[in-house]
Parts: structure tokens; C-alpha cells; sequence
């Protein structure tokens, strides 16, 4: 059942998809309210937030709404949401590093105010829940409470401009740096992920996260490739969905839950319940 929805978009008792059985697609933006910025799990089971580029914040399932930055005074568009391990809160990030909580979500600080050569393009927070990192443009790394610097892009010399998003491990002793073709691995990282994307040349990652033990990825043809690293759904290896919706924008997951939540570029949102389908 849904919860409480932000600015009243989606009707109370609208169901998100079952349990079990095949995963349904739910629309949950109108036009009127897009374009998407990103999609946040709801980690204790069926449930997710969505934010818009504008500061809205929309929540579904189990997920509550805590606010939102639609009509208040901010000077970059939003770029990102990340709930906290007890989905009782998130933060939303914008472009100039700005970051802002939302129910028992804490401030470990921002950027804002910070000259940055190129736009933040996301958060992640530590596993605890106790720091965050956030990730430009070019790959640069920023942390905050608890979370440890591993490393960055242009600490190793590269100079890039589409960074899409940062991965964290489950201990929290290291992360990826995603772009459309490569991640970079910093810290302690799984032995088992590749650092190209899925089928590179072919496809190109449009957004990735953490899936519990793990690492999730949608392609742009919609196809989403997770990798696990120990037994979490059925047994270690690596499992895909062809196309489960037409023009993704972000995927999400939870360490509790396992489910994973694809957004697509028209505000509809497929969940892929766990545990999952076997690995491939």
C-alpha cells in the first residue's frame, strides 16, 4: 500500500508490485512533474522514493514522505536521493554539492559554496548511515561524517567529464566510480566485478548502486545486470532482466529489502522484487 506522497501525486492505496510473481511497472510522475532525477529504495521492503530535477520528492509502498525542496529557495537543480539504512529519512543532493536532510537523516556537510570545476552527479552513504560520499562530474570524491577517502579519477591522474554516479562496497572500505563504459575501483573493492561495463562495447551504464553484497546496473536498452559477491540471492554469480523499461534514468536497491527499483525517463518505475531470479 502507499504511503504518505509527496505534494499528493499518487493516489493513496495505489499497490507498488507484489512480493512475488512477475514485477509490475508503476507510473508515478505525471509530465507536469518530470524530468526524474533519481529513485531511492525504501530499505525495510516494498517501497521507494522518487525525486525531480525541480526538489520534488514522491514516496510509494512503504516509503514515507519526509519533504522536499519543491518551492524553496535552491540554486542548482537536484541531482540525487539516497535513503537512510532505516528508511526513516534521506538526503537530496543538487548539482553545486548542496545537501540537504530530510526526517532522521543527518547534515555531515556540503559543498555549497565550495568552487567545483565540474557538477556533483551524486551521493552515497556510508553503511551506517553516519557519513556520505559525493562524486562530480569528472570523478572527483568528496566525503563527509564517517566516510573514508579512498581515492578519486583525477587523484589518479585521469581526466574525465561523465561520471554518472558512486558505489559503495557493503563494508564501506571502498567504492566505484561509475562512468557510461568504466568504473574505477578505490579502497577495498569485490574481486568479481568487472571494470568495463556489461557487453562494452555494445551498451553503456546508464546508472548503477549497491544491491546488497553486490552491485546493480541498468543499460539504456533497459537490460539490468547485477552482481553479487557472496550468497545473497540464490547463489554468488551474476543475473539479468532484458529491458524492463524503455529509457531507464536510475536504479536503486536496499541492503535489507533486496529489491531493486528501475526509473525510467517518463517517471515509471519497475520493481524487481527480491530474492530475485537465478544467476545466469
Amino acid at each position: 500500500m502507499v504511503g504518505t506522497v509527496g505534494l499528493g501525486l499518487v493516489p493513496p492505496g495505489t499497490p507498488v508490485a507484489a512480493a512475488t510473481g512477475t514485477p509490475e511497472v508503476q507510473r508515478v510522475l505525471t509530465p507536469a512533474r518530470l524530468p526524474a532525477a533519481g529513485i531511492a529504495g525504501w530499505p525495510q521492503g516494498l517501497g521507494y522514493w522518487v525525486a525531480t530535477a525541480a526538489g520534488g520528492v514522491f514516496a510509494v509502498g512503504g516509503a514515507q514522505f519526509y519533504g522536499s525542496l519543491a518551492g524553496k529557495p535552491v540554486h542548482a537543480q537536484l541531482v540525487g536521493i539516497a535513503a537512510t539504512p532505516t528508511g526513516r529519512g534521506y538526503w537530496l543532493v543538487t548539482a553545486d554539492g548542496g545537501v540537504y536532510t530530510f526526517g532522521t537523516a543527518h547534515f555531515y556537510g556540503s559543498l555549497t559554496g565550495q568552487r567545483l570545476l565540474d557538477p556533483v552527479v551524486g551521493m552515497a552513504p556510508t553503511p551506517d548511515g553516519e557519513g556520505y560520499w559525493l562524486v562530480a562530474a569528472d570523478g572527483g570524491v568528496f566525503s563527509f561524517g564517517n566516510a573514508r577517502y579512498w581515492g578519486s579519477v583525477p587523484g589518479n591522474g585521469v581526466r574525465i567529464t561523465d561520471a554518472i554516479g558512486l558505489v559503495p562496497t557493503d563494508t564501506g572500505k571502498g567504492y566505484y566510480v561509475e562512468t557510461p563504459s568504466k568504473r574505477y575501483p578505490f579502497g577495498t573493492v569485490y574481486r568479481d566485478v568487472p571494470d568495463a561495463a556489461e557487453g562494452a562495447p555494445a551498451f553503456s551504464v546508464v546508472s548503477a548502486a549497491a544491491v546488497f553484497r553486490g552491485l546493480c546496473e541498468v543499460n539504456p536498452d533497459g537490460t539490468v545486470v547485477v552482481y553479487h559477491t557472496r550468497s545473497v540471492y540464490h547463489t554468488p554469480g551474476t543475473w539479468s532482466e532484458q529491458r524492463v523499461l524503455p529509457r531507464p534514468v536510475a536504479i536503486s536497491s536496499t541492503a535489507v529489502s533486496q529489491n531493486l527499483f528501475v526509473l525510467d525517463a517518463v517517471g515509471q518505475v519497475k520493481v524487481i522484487a527480491g530474492p530475485g531470479p537465478p544467476p545466469t
